[in-house]
């Protein structure tokens, strides 16, 4: 099975030479960004609303194993939306930090902690994968053996090529019937698993 890093590179090329000449934009010009909420542990409660961290990234997806909720007020700007890209922009460990997952599942309204950030764009299946990639690792480098976190004004100095939208299109085809594929793989290996054990 075709991954999506090697569909990305076969479509649009390494972003660094940028092979098909696709216009170079500033990611300010094709996206938002901004960190998310401050909270104290008084706010931490057992009902409330839903604070994504780090955690809840795990292996590209969102994960709610480990949930957090908080009751304090939320201001607007921190609560997520379908579509927004989840960054993990502060961490203790750096190789945590630049981490992504899509918000593509709001069953109730969730916030996002201040470590994280969230990128809202048009462009985000192209820019969700994007992320993953050297290239945009490469121009965040600080210069300093890790790289402790990701600031709004590192993110202003990311320049990329940006397709049209149809291209877009024709690769978010390909990541969702991907997704698709990897979750009827995964069916099909829980109930062989399954079978073995009632045998």
């Amino acid at each position: 099975m075709v991954d999506c890093n090697s569909q990305f590179m076969e479509q649009f090329g390494d972003p660094r030479i940028n092979p098909k000449g696709y216009p170079v934009m500033a990611l300010s010009e094709i996206a938002k960004y901004w960190n998310g909420l401050t909270y104290k542990p008084k706010d931490v409660a057992d009902f409330g609303t839903v604070v994504l961290r780090s955690s809840n990234i795990q292996e590209g997806k969102l994960s709610f194993d480990d949930v957090v909720r908080v009751t304090c007020d939320i201001r607007d700007r921190a609560y997520v939306k379908e579509n927004d890209i989840l960054m993990c922009s502060r961490n203790g460990s750096a190789e945590l930090v630049g981490k992504v997952a899509l918000i593509d599942r709001l069953d109730e309204p969730m916030a996002f902690g201040a470590f994280m950030m969230i990128i809202r764009s048009t462009y985000y299946e192209y820019l969700l994968q994007y992320f993953k990639m050297p290239a945009f690792r490469e121009q965040i480098n600080t210069g300093t053996a890790t790289i402790n976190q990701i600031t709004s004004k590192m993110l202003d100095q990311v320049r990329l090529p940006v397709p049209n939208m149809e291209k877009i299109n024709e690769f978010a085809a390909f990541v969702r019937q991907s997704d698709k594929s990897k979750f009827v793989a995964q069916i099909a290996s829980n109930l062989n698993l399954w079978s073995s054990l009632r045998i």
